[in-house]
This record gives C-alpha cells, structure tokens and sequence, in this order.
C-alpha cells in the first residue's frame, strides 16, 4: 500500500536537486573568501539566509548517509536520481546492483533526512 506524500515532499526534493548549484556557489565564494581573509564563515556571505539553510540541510543529510556502511551506495543513488537527471529509482538500482525497493528506500530516508535537518519533521 502507498503511503501519502507529506505536504513538504515535493520542496524538499527541490532543495536537494538545488545542491550543486548551492555548492558552486558556495566554492566560488570560498576562493574569493580565502583571497581577502574574511573571518565570516564561508556559507554566510554567499547566498541569503534561507538558501544557506537549505544547503545546510542537504549537506548535513549527505554527511549522515555517509556514516552508514553503504552510505557510498546511498549516494550513488541519490546522485543519479537528483543530480545526474539520468535515471529513474529503476535505472540507479540497475546501476549501483541494489534492488529497487532498496533504492525507494535509501531515497525516502535520505529526503526525510533533509527535511528533519531543515526543521520541517520533528
């Protein structure tokens, strides 16, 4: 039986297909940071207060998937299916040899994830 989507779902699935752009940003910025030595921290000075707590979010997620022992795998999921925009949760299970029930799996975890560092689950 299918589960309903939280009213959140499809945003924080957003964020996350945001991350890279966040994040090259944020390289971007460190360079520059690095060049004048600002004391600021780096995530502070290169984008508003709600994109910095979005790529919070996301970053604190990647770092928690990453402590479990098949975090590696995780990722190679999430990266297909969210940043690749070249597979289906089918096509990235094919690719990191999971099935796809895991696959729905680790994605739901890692979105749920997201959304409890964001503040959107408690």
């Amino acid at each position: 039986m299918s589960r309903t989507r939280e009213y959140w779902w499809s945003y924080v699935k957003g964020m996350i297909r945001n991350y890279p752009v966040l994040k090259a940003q944020c390289q971007n910025s460190n360079t520059f940071s690095q060049e004048k030595n600002n004391s600021v921290p780096v995530e502070a000075c290169c984008f508003p207060k709600i994109k910095q707590k979005e790529y919070q979010a996301v970053n604190a997620a990647i770092e928690d998937t990453l402590k479990y022992k098949d975090g590696a795998e995780r990722m190679k999921v999430i990266q297909y299916v969210f940043w690749n925009n070249n597979c289906t949760l089918a096509g990235a299970a094919l690719k990191t040899h999971c099935s796809e029930r895991t696959a729905q799996e680790w994605h739901r975890i890692f979105i749920r994830t997201v959304a409890k560092n964001y503040g959107l689950l408690d």
